[in-house]
């Protein structure tokens, strides 16, 4: 059988091991708060970069589509303007 000075030497020991653990656990969510505080900056900083690069994709998108509206008509305008020329150029028989 234990005396008592040993079980309270041991009592001692399991407590003092707990507070060992508690305060390792402690400092490890610390160092994860610290971690998720990171992560968020870096969440928000993706969000902001990805909604200005939807903005300069549509912007992109529009300017293509002009472009190409705008090509199609110059190129229409150019072929009545030769096949207008063409008309006077071409010698009658």
């Amino acid at each position: 059988m234990f005396d008592n000075s040993l079980l309270i030497l041991l009592l001692y020991g399991e407590k003092l091991k707990l507070k060992i653990k508690l305060k390792f656990l402690h400092n490890q969510a610390d160092g994860i708060a610290g971690l998720l505080s990171e992560l968020a900056k870096v969440v928000v900083q993706e969000k902001f970069l990805l909604q200005e690069f939807n903005d300069i994709f549509h912007t992109m998108c529009l300017l293509q589509v002009a472009k190409c509206c705008f090509s199609y008509s110059f190129d229409n305008h150019l072929l009545m303007m030769f096949s207008g020329l063409n008309m006077f150029l071409v010698p009658k028989l």
